[in-house]
């Protein structure tokens, strides 16, 4: 349960950097 956590926020915050970079990249 409490690797299963940790996976989901790794994945928000893999998310979260991916959308940085979209906004990044057409700014």
């Amino acid at each position: 349960d409490q690797l299963d956590g940790r996976k989901k926020k790794e994945n928000m915050l893999g998310k979260k950097i991916k959308s940085e970079v979209h906004c990044l990249n057409f700014s």
